[in-house]
């Protein structure tokens, strides 16, 4: 093989292998990328219901994600998955009634 197709052949398995690796690249970023957005999404619906439980229940945020996750962890469910629930409106606060702590029944420490 003379020498001057021997470098061709050389430089165009280079560009494929950079090609190669780009694509891997972008793939990886791509998926990081949808992940990050699926928990930004998860992240605002549980940040929606924990409003609406802590004031519907009138207890602190804090004590209304304690609710969330003591009911979720009880019923097997995950977290966005039952804040999704209650922010469509298919599930109600007092729904979540029976795992609240006594901790967290403080009435009037809202206001």
């Amino acid at each position: 093989m003379p020498v001057a197709d021997l470098r061709l052949a050389v430089a165009l398995v280079d560009v494929a292998t950079i090609g190669m690796l780009n694509h891997r690249a972008i793939t990886g970023l791509t998926r990081t990328s949808e992940q990050l957005q699926g928990a930004l999404d998860s992240r605002v619906i549980i940040e929606q219901a924990k409003g609406l439980v802590s004031a519907r229940l009138e207890i602190d945020p804090s004590d209304a994600f304690r609710v969330l996750r003591h009911y979720a962890r009880a019923n097997n469910r995950r977290l966005s998955e039952l804040c999704e629930l209650l922010v469509d409106r298919h599930m109600s606060a007092s729904d979540l009634v029976g795992s609240v702590s006594h901790r967290a029944k403080r009435t009037g420490s809202r206001r």
